[in-house]
């Protein structure tokens, strides 16, 4: 496979804002979590729909027309438009779980032509389609030149890490692969129609020892430096279901005892923690558990 020159992806493309409270869970085997337990195999049929966090509509386009690859004469999904971006944490194996939904299939950056009710897609290898002009050809697998990558930061603008699954052709559809740089972790993509790529990260991973992480910035970029398709960005954009855990938080007692009624002593205030606690804690996403009311603990705690 041959390389051309074209711009390197962009920095922190898709942004958006998760509570973090660091659980102190231990890791252990899939079970059932809200919304049901996320197993990684690239499919996305078991994520709740609450936990995506950004959107974005199609807007890539093809570099020699400014078309795009829907229309004429193309009438092609790419691989490599992402449409969406997710994030959650699963407290049962204390892993925190990211997916990329793409308009094509993840991998296929050549596509095939179809119509302009039904756009094409392709393989996951050499198809000869009409996103990727010749000499170059799509890549078996992740090709030498195709990419997905999560950022994340701790406060917008900050200096932050990255991870991604790239330049592997023996990553094929359904192979759980280790990420290929940046922050160690898993990934796997599949063969569906908008495609998904899932990654995994160990909290420990992500967030070390007891570090302070009041905001999550999460980030993706995607794209292929061989095919005629411009690399991806979605939209900065802040979660509805979260909201930055810095609330003043208290711990109630396990042992509040009732006045007693020979007496007008009131009973024991409840432990007040500081704000650190709170905004040191990691607090998962959930409809029915975030934002912690004012003055309560983060769930979990």
């Amino acid at each position: 496979m041959l390389l051309r020159n074209r711009s390197k992806m962009q920095g922190a493309i898709a942004v958006a804002v998760v509570c973090l409270a660091v659980l102190s869970l231990s890791g252990a085997g899939p079970v059932a979590a809200q919304g049901g337990s996320i197993v990684l195999d690239g499919a996305g049929g078991d994520w709740d729909a609450g936990w995506q966090m950004a959107d974005d509509g199609l807007d890539v386009f093809i570099t020699d027309s400014q078309l795009h690859p829907h229309q004429a004469p193309t009438f092609a999904r790419s691989g490599y438009d992402a449409i969406a971006l997710w994030a959650h944490y699963q407290p049962a194996d204390d892993t925190w779980y990211f997916r990329i939904d793409v308009d094509g299939r993840a991998g296929d950056s050549d596509s095939q032509t179809g119509t302009a009710d039904d756009p094409g897609v392709g393989t996951h290898g050499p198809d000869q389609g009409p996103l990727v002009a010749s000499p170059f050809l799509d890549g078996i697998g992740l090709g030498n030149s195709e990419a997905y990558k999560l950022g994340f930061q701790c406060a917008q603008g900050a200096a932050g890490l990255t991870a991604e699954i790239s330049n592997s052709e023996a990553i094929l559809p359904g192979v759980v692969a280790p990420t290929t740089m940046g922050l160690d972790g898993l990934a796997v993509y599949s063969t569906t129609v908008p495609g998904v790529v899932e990654f995994a990260f160990h909290r420990a991973t992500l967030f070390p020892g007891d570090v302070a992480c009041p905001q999550l910035w999460l980030s993706a970029q995607v794209g292929d430096n061989n095919d005629r398709v411009s690399d991806d960005q979605i939209a900065a954009t802040r979660s509805p279901s979260t909201s930055p855990c810095s609330v003043r938080g208290r711990r109630p007692s396990s042992e509040t005892r009732r006045p007693s009624p020979s007496t007008t002593r009131s009973p024991p205030r409840p432990a007040r923690r500081s704000q650190a606690w709170c905004s040191s804690r990691m607090c998962p996403p959930g409809p029915s558990s975030y934002p912690p009311a004012t003055g309560a603990p983060c769930p979990g705690a």
